[in-house]
């Protein structure tokens, strides 16, 4: 299984994770994290690109003015997505903090899962060591 790590600019249309996957057709998952995604009207032209190239999408698109993190299948299907944790110091964590992808049982973190984790991340879920992702 290949992954890219993306660090793109912003933009309003997708057309740089349109061009990774043309340009590295042996990839199987993309990650264009932070917000990459302008929008929900976006996210479904994410989801069809997943499905015709049959590849998997990890991002995270702006809704209601927050970030939320997604994760789109090979067949263009939102497997995961929760409202990134905010930065006030009274907010908690937002779970789940796992979920499934295929076969596998997945973690993530997130900026805030790094910082306020050692207060709020209590969990006991095993995850696959291979592969896990990072959003």
């Amino acid at each position: 299984m290949k992954m890219q790590i993306a660090q793109p600019r912003q933009e309003e249309e997708i057309t740089q994770l349109r061009d990774a996957i043309t340009t590295h057709p042996e990839v199987d998952i993309f990650l264009f994290p932070e917000g990459y995604i302008s929008n929900s009207d976006k996210l479904m032209d994410v989801q069809k690109l997943a499905n015709e190239n049959n590849k998997i999408i990890i991002s995270s698109y702006r809704k209601n003015n927050k970030d939320v993190a997604v994760v789109i299948d090979e067949f263009g299907k939102v497997v995961f997505s929760r409202d990134k944790t905010g930065s006030s110091p009274i907010e908690k964590l937002v779970h789940p903090l796992h979920f499934k992808l295929g076969k596998y049982n997945v973690g993530y973190i997130l900026f805030m899962e790094i910082i306020k984790g050692y207060r709020d991340f209590n969990t006991d879920i095993q995850l696959d060591e291979s592969p896990t992702f990072l959003i």
